[in-house]
């Protein structure tokens, strides 16, 4: 990161580094000039994990078998939906 410049135009007030000033006018402008991390891969394995620590617990805990389908298959659709949601985003839709 730069050391910093004054913004008169944004924040007279204020040092800011180049990169946040940078961010802030693709931000103000709507610009993109770099691609941002795909959120719904991160989300889709995060759920993954989840959903398989989720699972061992119900499993250890001695639930009946259709309170652990029923947890597990609500738990797997609202996931999807989050990363549905999130690909859409990511893809303008």
């Amino acid at each position: 990161m730069s050391r910093g410049r004054l913004s008169p135009i944004y924040f007279p007030h204020l040092i800011i580094p180049d990169d946040i000033l940078c961010f802030y006018a693709e931000v103000a402008t709507g610009r993109e000039t770099m691609r941002g991390r795909q959120s719904w891969k991160l989300l889709a394995a995060i759920f993954a994990v989840f959903w398989m620590i989720f699972a061992a617990i119900l499993i250890v805990s001695e639930f009946p078998f259709y309170v652990i389908s029923i947890a597990l298959t609500t738990i797997a659709m609202l996931s999807l939906l989050v990363i549905a949601l999130a690909w859409a985003y990511t893809h303008d839709f």
